[in-house]
C-alpha cells in the first residue's frame, strides 16, 4: 500500500480563489464563493473517493482528495459527503500510522497521526493512537499493543468498505 512521502503544506488563503483569466476556474456567486452544479458536484465526489482509495490523500499537488474536497467545501460550504470525504482522509491517515507502528516505524506513524489531526482535529481514532503513540513503551505491554493495534485495523478496514 503505497504511503505519501511528502508533508502537507498549508495552501495560501486566496489559492482557491478564481484567477480572472483561468477558463477553467468555477463561476463565483454574487458573495464570491465559487459555485458548482450537480453534474461537476458528482464528478468531483467521485474523484474524491478515487483519490481516497488510491491514497493520493494529501499529495501530489494538485490531484489529491483533500484538495478535491476543499473545492467541493468551497462552493457549497457543510456539503455531507464532502464531510464524510475528509474524515475518509483522515481515516486512511490512522491506517497508515497503525501499520507504520505495525512494522516498528513509530516516528512514521507518529508523522502520520500528524498529518490526519491536521485535517480533522477532532477525529477519535487518531486522538486514541496519538495518546497511545505517546505512552512510554514499557507502560503497555506488547500484547496490549498489538490488541489495540489490531483492533483499530480491522475498525479502519470495515470503515472502508463502501
Amino acid at each position: 500500500m503505497p504511503a505519501e512521502q511528502s508533508p502537507t503544506s498549508a495552501a495560501p488563503a486566496n489559492a482557491d480563489a478564481p484567477q480572472k483569466d483561468d477558463p477553467d476556474a468555477p463561476a463565483a456567486n454574487e458573495g464570491g464563493q465559487p459555485t458548482i452544479g450537480q453534474e461537476e458536484l458528482a464528478q468531483l465526489l467521485a474523484r474524491a473517493r478515487h483519490q481516497i482509495q488510491s491514497f493520493a490523500l494529501t499529495t501530489p499537488p494538485g490531484d489529491n482528495a483533500l484538495e478535491t474536497l476543499q473545492r467541493v467545501l468551497a462552493a457549497i460550504p457543510g456539503q455531507p459527503e464532502a464531510l464524510r470525504g475528509i474524515h475518509d482522509v483522515a481515516s486512511r491517515y490512522a491506517l497508515l500510522a497503525v501499520q507504520a507502528e505495525r512494522r516498528g516505524e513509530h516516528a512514521l506513524a507518529g508523522r502520520y497521526v500528524d498529518r490526519g489531526l491536521n485535517i480533522a482535529p477532532d477525529h477519535r481514532d487518531l486522538l486514541s493512537l496519538r495518546q497511545k503513540l505517546a505512552a512510554p513503551r514499557d507502560e503497555i505491554s506488547p500484547a496490549e499493543r498489538s490488541a489495540w493495534i489490531t483492533t483499530l485495523v480491522e475498525k479502519l478496514e470495515r470503515e472502508r468498505q463502501p
